[in-house]
């Protein structure tokens, strides 16, 4: 068997397992392989560090950054104490304000999934720096802070397993198509090129997610025995669903939210549907709205998970 036909089908079994939505861990130890193999080194580390978490705080990437609240335990002379949370006031100091408003989660994907599944809808702390003891100091009118943390949703934190996902099926995709059209891996240099071109154009897993469409998941270049016969009273409740989740999301004016949707309605539009990557499109459109629509979005996109 040629190094293409190998890859292709390690490539397809990754396709397989992303669309029937197995554990992360598995599909993490299989794209390592094609990583290894690829050998393109921001790739690579990308699967290293999402495998293994991020040990530097300013490669992680857009789409692990959390909305969050600051809250403090403040003691309060004649009062005792008091919780309360710190309101977000710019303090002209972008670095500084990043902390009180996003907090960047650096564990693997593994530890993600172990610590958020099951509980979707608490609320995960980490403590604040004391380095920003001071300026939540200035935020208070009086008292002592006795600790501070930050507080963020394990429903949003959940959400960066499926918008990795999708991440990771639209560059498998996107190399499926190249190995297709005659993609020669004993031509190190062409592989290099065109890997290279998928992350940077079309991937850029840097990217912040509300200002790239690189979230979505393309449903193009798959083999006719993953499609899938759907009825026709399926195809009328999913495509009102999709019309209501296109309507509704248009008032959130997020880019990757939009080209998710967009990837639902392509998929649609075919004769025929595979079911799998639907799911995996509605999974990703609900991970990417955890933080932003969840309570509008969610319940739409759980009767689309149903319908199918």
């Amino acid at each position: 068997m040629k190094e293409s036909e190998k890859m292709k089908e390690l490539i397809n079994q990754i396709i397989q397992d992303l669309g029937a939505n197995k554990p992360i861990d598995g599909i993490l130890l299989k794209t390592q392989v094609v990583a290894h193999k690829l050998k393109n080194e921001e790739f690579l580390q990308w699967v290293k560090n999402e495998q293994n978490g991020y040990e530097d705080m300013r490669t992680v990437p857009d789409y692990r950054k959390i909305g969050c609240t600051v809250k403090a335990l403040i003691s309060i002379p004649f009062r005792g104490m008091i919780n309360m949370t710190i309101p977000i006031l710019p303090t002209g100091n972008d670095k500084i304000d990043s902390w009180f408003q996003h907090k960047c989660i650096v564990n693997s994907l593994y530890e993600i999934e172990n610590m958020c599944r099951g509980h979707e809808t608490e609320e995960l702390s980490s403590p604040l720096p004391a380095f920003l003891y001071a300026k939540v100091k200035e935020r208070l009118y009086q008292g002592t802070i006795e600790n501070a943390s930050v507080h963020f949703s394990a429903s949003a934190t959940l959400g960066i397993i499926n918008i990795f996902k999708s991440k990771l099926l639209d560059f498998f995709l996107r190399l499926d198509d190249e190995i297709n059209e005659g993609l020669d891996f004993s031509q190190l240099t062409d592989v290099q090129r065109k890997v290279t071109q998928i992350m940077n154009n079309t991937y850029n897993i840097n990217a912040a997610v509300a200002n790239t469409g690189s979230g979505a998941v393309t449903a193009t270049n798959i083999n006719a025995s993953n499609f899938s016969i759907v009825s026709e009273e399926q195809k009328n409740k999913i495509n009102e669903l999709v019309a209501e989740l296109e309507q509704k999301s248009q008032k959130y004016n997020n880019e990757d939210l939009k080209s998710a949707i967009d990837s639902v309605k392509n998929e649609i539009a075919k004769p025929s549907w595979d079911k799998r990557l639907l799911r995996m499109a509605f999974n990703a459109i609900n991970g990417i709205a955890t933080g932003i629509a969840a309570n509008q979005l969610s319940p739409i996109v759980m009767q689309a998970l149903s319908a199918l």
